[in-house]
């Protein structure tokens, strides 16, 4: 694509905003996937660990802001795994970007 002066990037399909949980999928368990309004779309390769690891592509998974007490600073998370917010394994983001590492909750792979 000319207008991205060929770099490459994800273009999502018409019923693939994170945000509306009416969009999710059958296999939520496998990605570890989240929809509904505390869901964004990240570059991952998150998947189950019963699974062999996918390449990159844009997937749904959740995200928390929380404060940390002893900081005083607000940290980014993500969540991956099933269930509610509460009971997903939570990764956080690293304050100068960069690849998250998930290893937990049955899961494994980076999200970016």
């Amino acid at each position: 694509d000319s207008y991205a002066d060929y770099c490459p990037f994800f273009r999502p399909y018409g019923s693939g905003d994170c945000r509306v949980a009416a969009n999710a999928g059958p296999n939520l368990e496998i990605w570890g996937d989240t929809y509904g309004e505390n869901a964004r779309c990240w570059v991952s390769t998150v998947i189950s660990k019963k699974y062999q690891a996918p390449t990159a592509s844009g997937r749904c998974h959740g995200q928390k802001c929380e404060l940390n007490p002893s900081t005083g600073k607000m940290e980014l998370y993500v969540l991956i795994g099933k269930g509610s917010d509460q009971q997903k394994e939570k990764f956080k983001c690293p304050e100068q970007g960069g690849k998250i590492n998930v290893d937990g909750g049955g899961y494994s792979g980076t999200v970016l």
